[in-house]
């Protein structure tokens, strides 16, 4: 897969995470249900890690680091619900 091709795929599976989260919100009333493959999250811990996921590699092709070392994690704020849109965002 190109380059091209796998920035259009990311972008497609990350707004239907997106979705997906935000429906299971919907329905769940908020973003606190567990989430049944990992029974010690909730959504909201599941929503973050992702994000995360996506802020980490983003950091990484942006710099061309060739370590993990000097990144910088993000703060976890408050009210952490679908963060993940700007994460997935141009890597160059």
């Amino acid at each position: 897969m190109d380059r091209d091709a796998y920035l259009a795929t990311l972008h497609e599976e990350n707004a239907r995470f997106a979705a997906a989260a935000a429906a299971a919100a919907r329905q769940q009333h908020g973003w606190r249900p567990r989430v049944p493959g990992c029974p010690e999250w909730d959504l909201a811990d599941l929503v973050w890690h992702l994000g995360e996921v996506q802020h980490f590699w983003g950091w990484l092709v942006r710099t061309s680091a060739t370590s993990p070392a000097g990144h910088p994690a993000p703060a976890r704020p408050a009210t952490s619900r679908c963060w993940t849109g700007p994460q997935s965002g141009p890597a160059s």
